[in-house]
């Protein structure tokens, strides 16, 4: 919702985000992750009628998300991402680029969760903040990330200017503060 703000003020309307989603495939009780983070993926289509409310956007990503894991799909993708490691990366490139002609999301978003108790000390000092420097692709060039620590609720941002300009930047994180704040748009 607040990303379609920005697209109103560029006047570009765009039929739906595209928006990828981790899914942890982690065992619970499971600590930390050494050689794999045991992610796959679920990929939401946002159409405009979904961006009406907080609670539309709510159900449609829950719906599709039910959706796909009912028929398998973060299963499907964990088996195809393993077969695409054993592959040459042109053709890989050329597999992913061609299909979606250089389009893969809208935005990415990332709930890293809850930390555990192994990140309240370190080296038995008290650990007063973390951060997650996420990566942001271009495209799409903005990717979103939750997470808590000590029972907080962090959001980190990161984009590209080739994606979003620091004045849409600004826009966009206000429209977020206050939907996050309120469930409401800004004003």
């Amino acid at each position: 919702m607040a990303l379609r703000t920005v697209f109103m003020q560029r006047r570009e309307r765009h039929p739906y985000f595209w928006v990828s989603m981790p899914l942890s495939r982690r065992p619970r009780g499971v600590r930390g992750h050494l050689l794999s983070n045991q992610l796959s993926f679920v990929f939401v289509r946002l159409h405009d009628q979904a961006l009406g409310s907080v609670a539309t956007s709510v159900a449609s990503i829950n719906e599709q998300i039910k959706e796909q894991i009912a028929a398998g799909l973060p299963a499907k993708y964990v088996s195809l991402l393993e077969v695409l490691r054993h592959i040459p990366l042109w053709w890989f490139s050329a597999m992913v680029n061609l299909p979606m002609r250089g389009a893969y999301a809208s935005f990415a978003f990332s709930d890293i969760g809850e930390d555990h108790d192994e990140l309240r000390t370190f080296a038995g000092v008290d650990v007063l903040e973390v951060l997650n420097y996420p990566p942001a692709p271009c495209p799409p060039g903005l990717t979103i990330t939750f997470m808590r620590h000590a029972g907080e609720l962090k959001v980190v941002l990161a984009s590209v200017e080739e994606a979003i300009s620091a004045q849409e930047m600004d826009l966009f994180e206000r429209q977020l503060n206050a939907l996050l704040r309120t469930g409401e748009h800004a004003s």
